[in-house]
């Protein structure tokens, strides 16, 4: 799980390998990961209320609506399919649409240790990413197993968003995490 991962100006995340692309979008109401022990400095949190959520074969990422320029500090949330664990989709008594589980913590990703997540829809959407999600989630761990035999180790560089302050940009994934962007800015 990594935060405020590589955006495009058009506020859509940066493709993690040439292979990948988002195959459904849906607007959300609420996304919300929790992580630590419950002591205080021990844990991290990352809310965001209204936004998207894109999917590709790979993960899930969420990119939080900015109303004005710099508003929320995370802006987006990225959630390998391999990190996720013990989820569930659920429709409560009032019509409440959730998805909702743990996510384990990746290297560089931001999580202090085992986190929970939810998920929650608006009005619409919900079935139709239910739909895209359950055969990817059921795989992912058999990919993330193949990943993880990977013998030799290799770092793609991927060209990265540049400011105005900045006079060298970079993006790197390595294969030990390859569904998360690292951005290099110098």
């Amino acid at each position: 799980m990594s935060f405020n991962v590589g955006l495009h100006e058009s506020q859509t995340p940066l493709l993690v390998s040439p292979y990948e692309n988002f195959i459904f979008t849906v607007s959300t109401q609420t996304f919300a990961v929790q992580s630590g022990n419950g002591y205080p400095g021990q844990g991290g949190c990352f809310y965001g209320k209204e936004g998207r959520c894109f999917v590709s074969q790979y993960r899930v990422v969420y990119v939080a609506k900015q109303v004005q320029a710099g508003e929320n500090a995370q802006k987006s949330c990225s959630i390998p399919f391999y990190a996720i664990r013990e989820w569930k989709f659920h429709v409560d008594y009032f019509g409440k649409k959730t998805w909702h589980g743990l996510v384990n913590p990746i290297q560089g990703g931001g999580l202090v240790g085992i986190g929970s997540f939810q998920l929650r829809f608006a009005s619409h959407g919900f079935e139709e990413f239910q739909r895209h999600l359950q055969p990817l989630l059921v795989q992912s761990r058999d990919l993330y197993e193949k990943i993880a035999a990977i013998e030799t180790p290799s770092i793609l560089m991927v060209p990265a968003a540049s400011s105005e302050n900045t006079q060298h940009s970079q993006a790197y994934y390595s294969s030990k995490e390859p569904f998360t962007i690292y951005k290099m800015v110098e």
